[in-house]
């Protein structure tokens, strides 16, 4: 997910996009499906949450400078880089939900990091 296709004003996701690794690395592809495609309503708690996250996210991007990788993701490594779906049990394990967030980060991982391999 990238915070462009993030509207904290109005509540909503564009889901317009899917992660996709393999062997070079990472890059973004359409979805599959048009239905893919579709908007997703976030409540008022949880866009409080992603903006605060946002700020935070902000003076970590400018604290590490060119070693930042902006790639403007909303879920990403400290340094900008894509977490790997692999990867995202290490941050969730013992915990279904994110902290702060009422979405379960199932939901974010199901809806909003599909990966194709």
């Amino acid at each position: 997910m990238k915070w462009k296709d993030v509207d904290l004003e109005n509540g909503k996701i564009n889901v317009v996009s899917t992660l996709v690794y393999d062997d070079e690395g990472f890059r973004f592809n359409e979805p599959k499906s048009n239905s893919s495609k579709r908007q997703v309503a976030i409540d008022k708690s949880d866009c409080d949450e992603l903006r605060k996250y946002k700020s935070r996210q902000k003076k970590l991007k400018l604290a590490l400078g060119s070693s930042y990788e902006d790639h403007g993701l909303v879920f990403c490594r400290e340094d900008g880089r894509p977490i790997h779906p692999r990867q995202l049990a290490m941050y969730t394990t013992g915990s279904p939900k994110m902290p702060g967030f009422h979405k379960s980060v199932y939901m974010i991982y199901g809806t909003l990091m599909q990966p194709c391999y």
